[in-house]
C-alpha cells in the first residue's frame, strides 16, 4: 500500500511523457500535410490565346 503513490507518480510521468510525444508527431503530421497539399496546388494563368474575363456587367439585365 505504501508504494502506490510513487507509481501513480510515474504513470503521471508517462503519461504526460506520451501526450509530448504526440503532440510533437501529430503537429509534424499536419505540417507534412500542409506542404503536401501545397504541392498539388495550381493557380491557373490565363494563356495569351483566351480572352480575358472582364468585370464589366453583362449588356442585357435579367428579366424579373
Amino acid at each position: 500500500m505504501g508504494f502506490q503513490g510513487s507509481t501513480q507518480i510515474g504513470g503521471v510521468q508517462r503519461t504526460a511523457d506520451f501526450l509530448e510525444k504526440a503532440t510533437w508527431v501529430l503537429a509534424i503530421a499536419l505540417f507534412v500535410l500542409c506542404l503536401a497539399s501545397a504541392s498539388f496546388y495550381t493557380t491557373r494563368v490565363p494563356s495569351s490565346d483566351a480572352p480575358a474575363p472582364t468585370d464589366q456587367p453583362a449588356d442585357t439585365a435579367p428579366a424579373q
